[in-house]
């Protein structure tokens, strides 16, 4: 099996790892060295794309190495984005695994809202790949993550909220290609409180969203995290062409993980790889 690219890595280079002068430096080379190792031809380093001061958190949703970014506002404060550091990493990387295909990209938070004050820091049309992800909503009380929002709302209406606010985004934005997790409210989902997830009960709300996401023309992420089979199916049925294969790795042991189960899942709803491991998937259309 040629495994398809990872099309959602994080290196020292995205805030959330710490950043290039924390411990997690390195881990960009310490990636590449991952891919050789276990046969990923190819990799998309989709460092992220946030602008500081636009959510609140409490440190206990943090991981501990991410607390100092809560501010006494509540407010999560870090520093933007390194571009330049991050593209002169990308050239050593290359020259150090010419057999590895290493292409760029951001994982670009809330577009439809912060598009302006992304293209002020970044030019995005240096990327090879733009990522879009929906990481906050406001229920009230500012912007949060669904790790946050699920402390303080029941889960069915975060859920409603966020796939509620998914074709609000598509609509918003033209800065990105794929869509990513669409199953990002679910990774705190209170199993214990609101029973295992149940994704008929949301189906209605789901496939809208798919279905947003496939007009625009854009693709769709099958994050390998968790695989579901009801997002390659309902995205096929609801008219969507193409997929990415995403682990969404902070660390390198996490790159790839579950993509062989992923390729046969998505071959099952029929999705076909492009003519290179980094091309998209695409469903062949019927004549």
């Amino acid at each position: 099996m040629v495994l398809p690219a990872d099309s959602h890595v994080h290196s020292e280079w995205s805030w959330d790892t710490g950043g290039p002068h924390s411990a997690a430096v390195g881990r960009m080379r310490e990636t590449c060295e991952q891919a050789i190792r276990i046969g990923l031809p190819a990799l998309f380093f989709t460092e992220h794309l946030d602008i500081p001061g636009t959510w609140r958190a409490e440190p206990g949703d943090l991981m501990p190495h991410q607390r100092h970014y809560v501010q006494p506002d509540g407010l999560m404060e870090f520093e933007p984005f390194d571009v330049d550091g991050y593209f002169d990493d990308i050239d050593r990387m290359r020259r150090e695994f010419p057999e590895l295909g290493i292409f760029t990209g951001v994982e670009f938070g809330q577009p439809h809202l912060f598009e302006a004050e992304a293209r002020a820091l970044v030019d995005l049309d240096r990327f090879d790949r733009i990522n879009g992800s929906l990481h906050t909503l406001d229920m009230g009380g500012g912007r949060a993550e669904p790790s946050r929002l699920l402390q303080e709302h029941p889960a069915a209406d975060v859920m409603t909220a966020y796939l509620a606010e998914i074709p609000v985004m598509v609509a918003g934005s033209d800065a990105f290609d794929v869509f990513t997790h669409i199953d990002y409210a679910l990774r705190h989902w209170p199993a214990e409180e609101a029973g295992p997830f149940d994704p008929r009960r949301f189906e209605g709300l789901i496939r809208h969203a798919m279905r947003a996401i496939a007009d625009s023309g854009r693709a769709l992420e099958l994050n390998t995290r968790r695989l579901w089979s009801w997002v390659p199916q309902w995205w096929a049925e609801e008219g969507g062409r193409a997929i990415s294969f995403a682990s969404d790795a902070h660390t390198p042991d996490a790159l790839a993980a579950n993509f062989p189960e992923a390729v046969i899942l998505a071959e099952t709803f029929g999705f076909r790889a492009g003519a290179t491991p980094a091309d998209l998937w695409r469903r062949p259309r019927l004549r």
